[in-house]
């Protein structure tokens, strides 16, 4: 049987093929109940280490991918009926 995470839970991991300053610093997966619905669903989970800006110390910047999500985890809005052109040049 596979490991499958409490409802509001998670876990995250170092990164251990970080290639470039500018990738995440932790990854891991989590599972989210949403508070309106109830739905439950599966979410990656990334985080990157920063320093605070105005004092000494650092937090966890941290950003959530549905996982049934394609590509590269950015949101892309639905297309409406009245946004295609329906003039085809061929």
């Amino acid at each position: 049987m596979a490991f499958e995470h409490q409802d509001n839970s998670g876990s995250l991991f170092r990164n251990s093929k970080k290639s470039k300053e500018t990738d995440r610093d932790h990854n891991g997966d989590c599972k989210i109940i949403c508070p309106h619905c109830g739905k439950s669903g599966d979410h990656w989970m990334s985080a990157w280490v920063n320093d605070l800006k105005n004092s000494t110390g650092k937090y966890f910047g941290i950003k959530f991918n549905a996982k049934d999500e394609q590509g590269s985890g950015e949101v892309v809005p639905p297309v409406s009926p009245e946004d295609l052109d329906d003039d085809i040049p061929f």
